[in-house]
C-alpha cells in the first residue's frame, strides 16, 4: 500500500480495484472469521492494512485456507 500511495521508485502499478490478502493456516476446527483467531495484533495490522486500501479507493478482501490439523 505505501508503494501506491508514494508511487516510490515506481513507474507502471496496474489499476486494480481490490487487493487481496490470502491466509493460509493448520488447525482443528476452520477459522470462521479473522476475529476469532484469537490474536489481537493480527487483527490490528488487518485493520491497518483494510484502513489504507479503502484510502487509496482500493477494496481489501481476505480469504482464508484451512487445513486440518491431524
Amino acid at each position: 500500500m505505501e508503494l501506491i500511495r508514494n508511487r516510490a521508485n515506481v513507474t507502471d502499478i496496474p489499476e486494480f480495484t481490490s487487493y487481496c490478502l490470502w491466509f493460509g493456516y493448520e488447525a482443528k476446527k476452520p477459522l470462521t472469521d479473522i476475529r476469532t483467531s484469537g490474536s489481537i495484533i493480527l487483527k490490528q495490522k488487518i485493520d491497518n492494512w483494510a484502513r489504507k486500501a479503502r484510502d487509496l479507493s482500493i477494496r481489501p478482501v481476505i480469504k482464508l485456507s484451512h487445513r486440518a490439523k491431524t
